[in-house]
This record gives structure tokens, C-alpha cells and sequence, in this order.
């Protein structure tokens, strides 16, 4: 199991591909032990050396209970991971919302380890609708339990449509956020971490190549709402709304591969420059 000492802490990490690195991070779970799946399939195919870990707290990574969380701390657990990897820059991918957040503080914080940055359902800070809706699953998970937090996720994060096909595999042990049961004290940190996080002020530094990227009318959480703020941050950005995404769109396979080409040939650009 390979794992290395970051930051005080024990992180979970894997390393998959030969090719550029590619550090992809997602929200609140793990795309580690099996769940590449919910990578963009443009960076399945081992054209690319793509590096996960999993968060504090989730997954086989340790949390320490007196540590509080922050976006600022988890990218600096993800610098002290390309550290001990000997990986001097990246092009990040940070889905989920929260590994977007993630590579907003990459990029500002830690510029010159930054080739690119790739982002879908991320913010700069959560406007009132988004933070009472993390608010909300904050205490659903708190005060009546993980069924009630992952049902009400799941209604945010799906379609209608799709949530009436799949309702029994989705809110059932083994659905979505399932490595969030009995980890009700990580999850608050993680969505404490994402309600402080505020780059309004910084976006302008992010001078980096980046694709934002959002859900469309689907996207009951994020969507372009809160894209528009940061592409008005980071004027430079590549700007893309995803049709028939929500937030989870990994469950849509026309858009999940709408996502994943527009990733690769992002990528794809910024290493043909490199050559140049």
C-alpha cells in the first residue's frame, strides 16, 4: 500500500500511467482503490502520468482530530506529495468542486509547480445559495445521519430523471459519498474547508493556462451562476458550459465525455506549447 508521511500526516497515494504528471483531485471522497472510473476517461488511458491521493481523513489517508482542515492546508499536502514523488510541476485536474478549490490554492500559492489547471464545479467563494446548501448537508449528516445527508446530496447533484431510475442504488450503502458513513467529523471538516475558501481577491494571479468548466441548467449547485464570477476573476481562462451535466456528472455519459475530450485536448494544447 503505498503511502508516504505529508504534513504530519499519513497520506494514501497511487501513481497510474507513463506520460506528463497529471495531479487530479476530486471533492468530498477518493478516485483511489479502484475508483479511477470517476476520472475523465481521457486520463485512463495511460498517455499520461496521473497521480491521486486521498484527503485527509478519507479513504486509507490519517486525519489528525486537533488539525483543522482548509483548502490551504490540503494543497500544501499536495505539494508535500509531488515533494516526496520528485515531480517538480503538474498539470492539475480538480473536479468535484473541492478539487478545484484545491488547485485555485495550487496555483496561487505554489505558482511555479502549476503547468495548468483544469477545473468543473468549482468557486471561488460559495455565494449564499451554495453555502446554505453545504450548510444544510452539513447538518443533515450531523443531526440525523448519513441516509438523510447522502439523499439530500443526491437530489442537488442528479437529474430527476435519473434519480427516479436509479433511487435504490443511489441512496443505499454502497451509493455515492460511501466512504462519508461514520466519517461525520472528516465530512464537516471538509465542508468547513470548502464554506472559508475564498479566492475572489487572488483569482488574478492565477495567470496559469486554465479551463473552467460547469454544468449547465442542470447543475443545481454550481453551474454558470458561479462560473461567470470566476471567469471574471481569471480573464485569461478558458470558459465551458457542460449541456445536460449536474453536479455529479459522472453518471452522464454523453457529458462525461463531453468533459473528459475537452480536458484532453486542454492538456493536449498546453503540452504542444511546451514543445514549441
Amino acid at each position: 500500500m503505498p503511502t508516504a508521511n505529508i504534513n504530519d500526516h499519513t497520506m494514501y497515494y497511487e501513481v497510474h500511467g507513463d506520460g506528463p504528471p497529471v495531479l487530479c483531485m476530486t471533492g468530498w471522497g477518493t478516485i483511489c482503490h479502484g475508483r479511477s472510473v470517476f476520472l475523465p476517461e481521457s486520463l485512463r488511458g495511460g498517455d499520461y502520468q496521473v497521480i491521486l491521493f486521498d484527503h485527509r481523513g478519507v479513504g486509507e489517508s490519517e486525519d489528525v482530530a486537533d488539525i483543522p482542515h482548509s483548502t490551504d492546508l490540503y494543497a500544501e499536502d499536495a505539494v508535500g506529495l509531488l515533494n516526496y514523488l520528485d515531480v517538480d510541476k503538474v498539470h492539475v485536474v480538480g473536479m468535484g468542486g473541492m478539487g478545484g478549490l484545491i488547485g485555485q490554492k495550487l496555483a496561487i500559492n505554489h505558482h511555479d509547480r502549476v503547468a495548468s489547471l483544469a477545473m468543473f464545479g468549482a468557486w471561488a467563494k460559495a455565494d449564499t445559495y451554495l453555502a446554505d446548501q453545504l450548510r444544510l448537508l452539513d447538518m443533515l449528516h450531523e443531526k440525523i445521519g448519513f441516509e438523510a445527508y447522502q439523499m439530500c446530496a443526491a437530489l442537488f447533484c442528479y437529474t430527476p430523471e435519473h434519480y427516479n431510475a436509479n433511487r435504490d442504488s443511489i441512496v443505499s450503502p454502497k451509493g455515492p459519498w460511501q466512504m462519508l458513513r461514520d466519517n461525520q467529523a472528516v465530512h464537516a471538516k471538509f465542508i468547513k474547508a470548502c464554506l472559508d475558501h475564498d479566492t475572489i481577491s487572488d483569482l488574478r494571479r492565477i495567470d496559469q493556462p486554465t479551463l473552467l468548466a460547469f454544468g449547465g441548467v442542470e447543475d443545481l449547485m454550481t453551474g454558470d451562476r458561479i462560473g461567470q464570477v470566476m471567469k471574471t476573476g481569471i480573464p485569461h481562462a478558458e470558459y465551458a458550459i457542460v449541456e445536460g451535466a449536474p453536479h455529479a456528472h459522472q453518471a452522464y455519459p454523453e457529458a462525461e465525455r463531453a468533459l473528459s475530450d475537452m480536458i484532453d485536448r486542454f492538456l493536449k494544447r498546453q503540452l504542444s506549447k511546451s514543445v514549441d
